[in-house]
């Protein structure tokens, strides 16, 4: 991968509304969710040891 990444994307529980988040690639690949991960996390009752499933897709509208 060439230079760091800076990507919006849209995250959603099961039956809920989504939140926007940003998520950064850094240049060895290691991926993160910033900006609204902390409030997702409270909303959704996320604590250490939470295990998550992401599926990625690309999509105009959902």
């Amino acid at each position: 991968m060439e230079g760091k990444k800076t990507i919006n994307i849209q995250v959603q529980t099961a039956g809920n509304d989504s939140t926007t988040m940003v998520l950064h690639v850094s240049t060895d690949g290691r991926c993160s969710l910033k900006k609204g991960w902390t409030n997702f996390a409270v909303q959704n009752n996320i604590h250490l040891q939470s295990i998550f499933i992401f599926h990625f897709y690309k999509a105009a509208h959902i």
